[in-house]
């Protein structure tokens, strides 16, 4: 009996079962969305495994044998327990929840590659939904709940998070530093001054992708009384690292840039003195907490860059 159950399949039961019902092959073998002649294959290997005619075929209809009524009794149970089964399952398991991300492309910059989907295969009932949203709406859309968090570009004069009512969990700082070509006249130099970038060809940032850190800079310049030529701000890293080494200008990007440039290029620190830290941040509403979105901030947190990562960063860029 033991070897015989085995060749019978939970398919082959839920056949014999819509059989049982219909009392007629083409209505049972349409009710489970299965042709008729693999459907009759199905319930004659099922009467070969227990080597005992379930039914009687007739010309039009069919009736169950004894055997047939009997068995039809214990399929009904054990398919029951079966969904019984998978439901008690499934009420073990966390409802699925959604949280709407508002990425930056500096957090790819940062963290490792495939960051998200290791944290999806880690949480798999917290589905993550990556907007693409312009940092300098970030208030208004954690706020009004368009977005539940927000990666942001800040610098150490930036106060949004306190002003706003936000929460911010700061994920690294690091110097701004310049990006350029292995053989521009500043490429041996281990730090720069603000005062190197005088009458330089620079690329920023557009404004609205980092809009205080954009702002900052200006800034730093201004307060330093240099006269800077922006000649060309950019929406993204690779638009910036092809206008810097087809153009001979130089770039400003965070310093952990330097793992993700080509080899005839360099990443050079500008003094913390002459400009601010620049950091990554996840910023979200204080009300809106839920347990699934603290969950995401905890492992964003825990897989950041650690201090020896940003060591390394530093020396390399020297």
């Amino acid at each position: 009996m033991q070897n015989t159950s085995r060749l019978i399949s939970f398919e082959q039961l839920r056949y014999f079962l819509a059989l049982t019902q219909e009392l007629h092959f083409t209505r049972a073998a349409e009710k489970c969305n299965i042709a008729q002649p693999p459907f009759s294959r199905s319930i004659s290997k099922l009467e070969d495994s227990l080597n005992t005619p379930l039914i009687i075929r007739k010309n039009r209809t069919i009736e169950l044998t004894q055997a047939g009524i009997l068995f039809a009794q214990y399929a009904s149970q054990i398919l029951t327990l079966l969904d019984e089964g998978v439901s008690a399952v499934q009420a073990t398991q966390p409802a699925a929840h959604s949280l709407r991300l508002g990425m930056l492309e500096y957090a790819f910059t940062v963290f490792e590659e495939q960051f998200i989907e290791s944290f999806s295969t880690q949480h798999p009932h917290i589905h993550l939904e990556l907007v693409d949203l312009p940092p300098e709406h970030l208030a208004f859309a954690v706020t009004h709940g368009a977005i539940d968090l927000q990666f942001a570009a800040l610098t150490d004069r930036d106060r949004l998070p306190v002003r706003s009512g936000l929460r911010e969990s700061i994920m690294i700082t690091e110097p701004i530093a310049v990006l350029l070509h292995e053989t521009h006249p500043l490429a041996q130099a281990k730090m720069l001054r603000i005062g190197d970038l005088v009458q330089q060809r620079l690329v920023l940032f557009e404004r609205n992708r980092a809009p205080d850190v954009y702002r900052t800079v200006m800034q730093a310049f201004s307060d330093h009384g240099i006269q800077t030529k922006i000649e060309l701000e950019v929406g993204f890293f690779q638009t910036m690292i092809a206008a810097v080494r087809k153009t001979n200008r130089i770039g400003l990007v965070p310093l952990s840039a330097n793992s993700l440039i080509p080899a005839e290029m360099k990443v050079i620190p500008i003094a913390a003195t002459d400009m601010p830290n620049i950091r990554l941040s996840l910023v979200w509403s204080e009300s809106k907490e839920s347990p699934e979105l603290l969950a995401f901030v905890q492992w964003v947190f825990q897989h950041r860059p650690n201090a020896i990562r940003r060591r390394q960063l530093h020396n390399t860029s020297r």
